[in-house]
This record gives C-alpha cells, sequence and structure tokens, in this order.
C-alpha cells in the first residue's frame, strides 16, 4: 500500500510537471531581424548578417546596416551610396517605429 501511495504521488506530479507550459513568446520582443512591413507597403527585410533589403512597387534596393540595441538606433547603408542614414528606433512587440527628423516611418512584422 506504501508504494501505491509514492506511485500515484509520482504519477500526480509527472502530469502537473508536463501540463506546465512557459508563458513565454516563441519569438523574442527585441531586435529588428525579419521582415517588416511600412504603412506604405514597403516591406523591410532585415537579415542576420547585417544585410537587408528594401522593396515597393517599384522594385528592390538592398542595404547594409548596423543596428545598436542599447542605443536604439538604426544606421542604414543603401548600396552603391557612400552616405547612410541615421534612424532612432523604437519597438513595442510587433511594430517598429524609425524616425529621423522629420521621416517617420511605421513598420509592422509580418
Amino acid at each position: 500500500m506504501k508504494y501505491l501511495s509514492m506511485m500515484l504521488v509520482v504519477l500526480a506530479m509527472s502530469v502537473c510537471m508536463v501540463s506546465c507550459g512557459s508563458d513565454d513568446d516563441d519569438e523574442p520582443s527585441i531586435g529588428i531581424v525579419g521582415t517588416w512591413i511600412s504603412d506604405d507597403g514597403e516591406t523591410f527585410v532585415f537579415r542576420n548578417d547585417g544585410t537587408g533589403s528594401l522593396s515597393d512597387e517599384n522594385g528592390s534596393d538592398y542595404f547594409t546596416y548596423t543596428y545598436s540595441e542599447s542605443k536604439e538606433t538604426l544606421l542604414l547603408m543603401f548600396n552603391g551610396t557612400s552616405k547612410g542614414v541615421q534612424y532612432s528606433v523604437q519597438r513595442t512587440g510587433n511594430i517598429l517605429t524609425l524616425s529621423s527628423g522629420s521621416t517617420y516611418m511605421r513598420l509592422t512584422k509580418k
């Protein structure tokens, strides 16, 4: 009887442990890697290797980027240009906001 009680307790504990899941989202809420769609329909793709593309109805442009999560800044350098564009970055969930002077873009994670 003693062993039966212990087996029931072990069984109950194993069921409880298996049924508990993580409340964490599958996707981290930090970083910008991935595909983002602007309100104007432009598609930004940021890759892990610091490269990306910007696509719209006129075609695609390619760029390299440097993202500083701690400073919340993004520097985009489009291929064929010698000057970059510095953006302030704010990410809230699936919304990425880029601003530079009077330029403001709101991007949604795809």
